[in-house]
């Protein structure tokens, strides 16, 4: 102990020694004599142009520190900025976030200029979630005037679509024909509809007759974004969040409404709020739902608002015992990084579509298929349903209406924004060739999506009334026009899709063009017509409805022939050649014959006119079938039993069925 006490009174007394001789050495520095001999010293190095290193390094040291704590502050401050703003985006207090954001803007503006637009940009798009094209206008203009390489192909079509919105369409034609010529804007088929929204906006509407009669059957200051049935009744998916994601794939908030005959809309009390979660799919006691997965972190990293959140498919079953709903199970295992959304159910539960952006897709949201293996008990890995439907855009809200499968696509050539697509689809295969636009009012220059049918009425979803209405749903049926050649009081499955509808042949396009059978002359008028005579014959270009020069020529020439104008009816019948499925043909005849009639009532016809479709027909030429065969043994090198029929090439078969590809102009039998 003694010990113990004897060294703490040394090492006290060694450590006062030694604050007393840093005192000293302190003082001894400080004193006048001490100075004046710094001063001296210094003196004669400035008198030899020298400056003491230790003055060299505090000069330099105040220096740097000077600057940094003018630009350390304002980046260190507006990062914390940001990050409160994310978390108060996070948590849904939007307006506490932009203020946040627009904080941490203005720290930085003129000290780090890329820091500077990069929240600029995300401001744009935060905005632009919150539907206030007014401030991403704002924020997207100055990106655009500081930088415009920043804004990608999605910036510069928001952008556009802002300024549209706000009836700024001088400027909006400005930025797009800044950006026109450019890659990869200039090849990109969003940015094209977008272009074609802005014309179409101001040239297209209200000119000439409608095919369809448009009505609005609900709305609401909610977003009413998807359509189903429960229980033989029509009810819809509607979100309250002020938040809305600008593709069309997650809705927060959600709720179930039932919809009344007058459009009323009342909570849908038959199932329970926790499987009410986004567009679902049931098949008997199944129920497949869309869910938002938050990934948990507090930060919005970059400008990507949207990789906060991932939607994905679960699963839930009724449980006729107990009377409830199991909890809510994944589907199956998910891409981190994709979402997963808008599920059907087809062949009693054992096959399934559904969108998504998974890896290795043509790009952006595509449509998927996938097929429950009974012995595995587990769902088949995803298949993409191809080029057909999908693009480099998004493909989103399949349906299916007996074989043909509806669809909403920014990718497809269209009016701008979504529109809705048909095809035809057999044994979860899309046939080539049979992709539909459908027609205005069905789709317009906004974000038209969400095809249904119920007890033969038509119905869909858009955004055409404006951010103060936001997603609306939408009834439609066959309008009587002046020349309507079914009257129809709802909407027949097998005749919906569509009269006056372009069509588009991609897969011909590709391979060079459809032939045009430019050598097919069509028929004369005979000059003392009899009944169920032949006035006129049309033929059409392959998966073609649209009238040639040749042909508009040859109508006009029929309703100015005098002795056409003493009949007193004609009917013009229409075909399709062999090619394509039965409903798809009846479709294209029908448009055919449309057509022409329309032309013949531009062109002032006098007798009464009625038009109709026959399907598909073999092509009048009596040796049709032998150059068939005779095709086929050339291919093939000659006959052999043992050989398989060989198909013929595609161009080879629409060639030998020109012919049937036509529309007859003929007296009416009274």
């Amino acid at each position: 102990m003694r010990k113990f006490k004897r060294n703490a009174i040394l090492s006290m007394c060694l450590l006062l020694a030694a604050c007393w001789a840093t005192n000293a050495s302190a003082q001894d520095e400080g004193s006048p004599r001490s100075q004046a001999r710094s001063e001296a010293r210094a003196a004669r190095m400035q008198q030899r142009g020298q400056i003491p290193a230790a003055e060299k390094s505090r000069s330099r040291g105040k220096q740097e520190k000077a600057a940094a704590a003018e630009e350390a502050p304002a980046h260190s401050r507006a990062t914390r900025l940001e990050r409160l703003g994310d978390r108060a985006f996070i948590t849904s207090r939007y307006d506490k976030a932009m203020k946040f954001y627009e904080r941490a803007s203005s720290r930085v503006d003129g000290h780090d200029m890329p820091e500077w637009l990069r929240l600029e940009l995300k401001m744009a798009r935060v905005y632009n979630m919150l539907q206030d094209p007014e401030n991403s206008a704002k924020h997207y203009t100055t990106v655009y005037e500081s930088s415009d390489s920043l804004l990608d192909v999605d910036d510069a079509c928001t952008y556009i679509d802002a300024l549209r919105l706000l009836d700024r369409t001088q400027q909006a034609e400005v930025v797009a024909r800044h950006y026109a010529f450019r890659s990869p804007h200039s090849r990109n088929q969003r940015f094209l509809n977008t272009l074609y929204a802005l014309s179409n906006q101001q040239h297209y509407y209200n000119k000439g007759e409608a095919d369809y009669a448009v009505r609005l059957l609900a709305g609401s200051t909610a977003a009413e974004y998807w359509l189903g049935e429960w229980d033989g009744r029509i009810f819809c998916a509607a979100s309250q969040s002020r938040m809305l994601d600008p593709r069309k794939v997650f809705f927060h908030r959600t709720e179930y409404f039932s919809i009344g005959g007058d459009g009323e809309l009342k909570p849908l009390r038959d199932l329970p709020r926790e499987v009410q979660n986004g567009a679902a799919a049931s098949e008997g006691d199944l129920r497949v739902v869309t869910g938002i997965n938050y990934r948990g972190s507090d930060r919005i990293h970059g400008v990507d608002v949207k990789e906060l959140f991932r939607t994905q498919l679960f699963y839930t079953v009724y449980n006729a015992r107990r009377g409830g709903w199991s909890a809510l199970q994944p589907l199956f295992e998910h891409q981190e990084e994709a979402c997963y959304a808008h599920p059907v159910l087809l062949d009693g539960g054992r096959m399934l579509l559904f969108a998504s952006d998974l890896e290795g897709g043509y790009g952006g949201m595509d449509l998927y298929v996938s097929y429950w293996n009974e012995q595995t008990e587990r769902w088949s890995d995803p298949e993409n349903l191809g080029s057909t439907v999908n693009t480099e855009g998004d493909e989103i809200f399949p349906s299916i209406i007996e074989d043909e499968l509806y669809f909403a696509s920014n990718g497809q050539e269209g009016y701008g924004g979504y529109d809705i697509y048909r095809v035809n689809f057999v044994e979860g295969k899309i046939m080539s060739n049979s992709l539909w636009h459908l027609p205005y009012p069905i789709n317009s220059v906004y974000n038209d999506y969400g095809m249904m049918f119920h007890d033969g009425q038509g119905y869909f979803i858009s955004d055409r009334r404006g951010l103060e209405f936001r997603d609306d749903i939408y009834t439609f049926e066959n309008a009587r026009t002046s020349i309507s050649g079914l009257e129809a009081l709802g909407v027949s499955r097998e005749y919906l899709a569509l009269n006056g509808a372009l069509t588009q042949v991609t897969d011909l396009e590709r391979g060079g063009g459809a032939p045009t059978d430019d050598s097919l002359i069509e028929s004369t008028i005979r000059m003392q017509p009899e009944e169920g005579e032949i006035l006129l014959t049309l033929y059409y270009d392959f998966d073609r409805w649209e009238l040639r020069a040749q042909s508009a020529e040859a109508l006009r020439a029929l309703a100015a022939d005098p002795v056409i104008g003493t009949l007193s009816e004609v009917i013009v019948v229409g075909y399709a050649d062999e090619m394509g499925a039965e409903g798809y043909n009846q479709r294209l005849s029908e448009q055919r014959a449309r057509a022409a009639a329309e032309e013949l009532v531009r062109c002032g016809m006098k007798p009464r006119i009625v038009w109709e479709g026959r399907g598909r027909t073999a092509p009048d030429a009596e040796d049709y079938r032998a150059q068939m065969e005779e095709r086929r043994l050339s291919l093939s090198g000659g006959w052999n039993p043992e050989t398989p029929m060989i198909e013929l090439p595609l161009r080879e078969r629409i060639e030998l069925n020109r012919t049937a590809r036509r529309v007859d102009i003929i007296v009416k039998k009274q």
